[in-house]
């Protein structure tokens, strides 16, 4: 197989279970199938990306607005039901029949998104994934995709002295970053230690970002509904400390998994 019809098996598989995790939503969400869903759509949007660098051709962003409003409504349901399971073991039941209230109000959202949806802009980008990747050399093909991933990887070095404040932005560009490594043929003595480490990165990164979003969310119920110094509100601050403690721990160490690379991935 070569590289090109590689990526596009890649490609192929990531429709196929894009298809099967929609269908599987249409008769009622899951944790695991949104996750799975979010997942699907995020690496065909960075294929769709890598295609476009590999073809060099003028388009600057991708253009899925229909799966990008799916991927939006799947986002909204995934984080409250985090934020649920963060709460339910504290007596919070004010901020927790708010998020069950909120969270229901994003599951009709994201159902209405679903039975809406229609799959014709991806079936469109078929055919454009297959004409960009196709190309006449191996080692052209697999070079352009190294080039792409060490010019994202060098964006992400400016961004070293500010990590914290980056944090969100850098783990989006790593995304991308992982998705692309993993395309790289299996001989690349590089590839699978640097992917294990990226993906440990990448938990770090975004378990710090759940962090933040549920501090933030806490901290605005608190002070638009609760009076001051009620348990419960006293409870709230207990837990926004805890979210702020733990999302600053956590980018700590993300910042370490990072310095532990080089200023060069590949």
């Amino acid at each position: 197989m070569s590289f090109s019809e590689h990526i596009l098996t890649h490609w192929n598989t990531q429709r196929q279970l894009f298809a099967q995790n929609l269908a599987a939503l249409q008769s009622g969400t899951t944790t695991d199938t949104v996750h799975n869903l979010r997942v699907n759509i995020k690496k065909l949007r960075s294929y769709v990306e890598l295609s476009i660098a590999l073809a060099k051709t003028k388009k600057d962003a991708v253009q899925m607005p229909d799966t990008e409003n799916l991927f939006q409504a799947l986002g909204k349901y995934r984080e409250l039901e985090l934020q649920i399971t963060n709460v339910s073991k504290a007596a919070c039941p004010l901020f927790e029949s708010h998020l069950q209230h909120m969270k229901a109000q994003a599951a009709q959202e994201l159902m209405r998104t679903i039975q809406t949806y229609r799959e014709t802009e991806l079936t469109k980008l078929d055919a454009e994934i297959f004409s960009r990747v196709k190309m006449p050399s191996e080692k052209k093909a697999i070079t352009r995709v190294q080039k792409r991933i060490e010019r994202d990887w060098q964006k992400v070095q400016n961004w070293r002295d500010d990590f914290a404040e980056h944090a969100h932005s850098i783990r989006k560009r790593l995304k991308n970053v992982g998705y692309w490594m993993e395309l790289l043929p299996d001989d690349s003595t590089i590839k699978k230690p640097h992917l294990k480490k990226l993906h440990r990165l990448l938990s770090q990164l975004g378990q710090a970002h759940d962090w933040q979003v549920f501090h933030t969310r806490m901290r605005h119920f608190r002070k638009d509904y609760l009076i001051v110094d009620t348990p419960e509100a006293l409870t709230l601050k207990k837990l926004e400390k805890k979210a702020v403690v733990h999302s600053k721990q956590l980018i700590r160490r993300a910042k370490q998994s990072f310095n532990a690379f080089g200023k060069r991935l590949l």
